[in-house]
């Protein structure tokens, strides 16, 4: 039983939305960023995907993960975190679900400017159950996006996906009352601005 409901618990569902991301990290033309988007959004929606945005990041970039740009290995512990997701059994799961946390532990605030990767980690680690001990970032990272989308950091994110990643931070039930509100703001701005 307890087997069962640790599967269940790790049945991740990293629900971004299709243009969720942008930006590029300074020292990467970020050209294949578009396409792997695309892919990464498909792999959110069905296993197969996974695979093949996997087999783009390693035909583009070299064959080592850590010499990736920090955005795309940002890319690469989401994409483990869909595989845990898929995965049929515990240990793989487990498997999957390590380098994912291992991958995105660091990664913002060693890029403190990216929103992109930020919320990409956050996407994931607010669905991971609590006794990975990655809770402890869910509200400092929120509370971080918020305050970029407010003030219009990380200006390469386009608008249009600047509201797709407000529409999911309200959307994914970790924000307060307050951030509710200054998210809400977000939007009403934004549409303002179209």
């Amino acid at each position: 039983m307890a087997a069962a409901a640790l599967a269940a618990a790790l049945t991740l569902a990293v629900l971004l939305p299709a243009a969720a991301f942008a930006g590029e990290t300074e020292g990467d033309s970020g050209d294949y960023l578009p396409e792997l988007r695309v892919l990464f959004y498909s792999a959110t929606l069905e296993e197969p995907a996974v695979d093949a945005a996997m087999s783009f990041l390693r035909s583009r970039l070299p064959p080592s993960p850590e010499g990736w740009p920090p955005v795309a290995r940002a890319y690469f512990g989401a994409l483990e975190g869909l595989r845990a997701k898929y995965s049929g059994g515990l240990f793989d799961k487990l498997a999957h679900l390590k380098t994912a946390i291992v991958t995105l532990r660091d990664l913002p605030e060693r890029n403190p400017g990216s929103l992109e990767i930020l919320f990409l980690r956050f996407s994931l680690f607010h669905q991971v159950p609590g006794f990975f001990g990655l809770r402890h970032t869910v509200g400092p990272d929120l509370g971080r996006l918020v305050s970029m989308l407010e003030s219009g950091a990380d200006p390469a994110v386009p608008p249009d996906i600047r509201r797709d990643m407000v529409l999911y931070l309200l959307g994914c039930g970790e924000a307060d009352a307050a951030q509710i509100g200054r998210l809400e703001m977000v939007l009403v701005r934004q549409t303002a601005e179209r």
